[in-house]
């Protein structure tokens, strides 16, 4: 159970990671295609 949590909890983590790393990157190029 307590490695189903741990799992879940680095899923969320990767997840949110990922989110901000496509965000990021696609602020990036908005600014440079805006600019």
């Amino acid at each position: 159970m307590t490695m189903l949590i741990t799992s879940y909890k680095s899923h969320k983590a990767l997840v949110w990671l990922d989110f901000k790393l496509f965000t990021h990157f696609h602020l990036s190029i908005f600014g440079l295609t805006s600019s």
